[in-house]
């Protein structure tokens, strides 16, 4: 029981923490050729641009990861379908709980469970 309630507390812990280091982010690349004319420079530059954010979003993600488990929190993967699982009973036990007891404690929810 201790095992699932640490889980459940780490897992909460890192979506919301996850929720709070990414945003909706436009990505704007500065460069000499036409931008949204199809130029295929252009469409080179924004996608070099996504995969060097994208890049940096693992890495924020492995140094959560690094965190927990230095501090003894045991980190595991999830399929989609048991995350799926999980978000379902976690809505009706410990999301429902924090939901009652914090002051507008489902708009932290909400936005932890709109990240994908």
């Amino acid at each position: 029981m201790r095992r699932l309630v640490t889980l459940i507390a780490a897992a909460a812990a890192a979506t919301v923490l996850s929720t709070s280091v990414r945003t909706e982010v436009t990505l704007r690349a500065s460069h000499q050729f036409p931008g949204g004319k199809g130029d295929v420079r252009d469409v080179r530059a924004g996608k070099d641009a996504q995969a060097y954010y994208e890049g940096k979003a693992k890495q924020v993600d492995d140094a959560t990861i690094k965190i927990f488990k230095d501090h003894g929190v045991e980190v595991i993967s999830l399929t989609p379908g048991q995350y799926d699982a999980w978000i379902e009973v976690a809505k009706q036990s410990s999301y429902k709980q924090f939901a009652m007891d914090v002051p507008d404690g489902q708009k932290p929810i909400d936005g932890a469970l709109a990240v994908k």
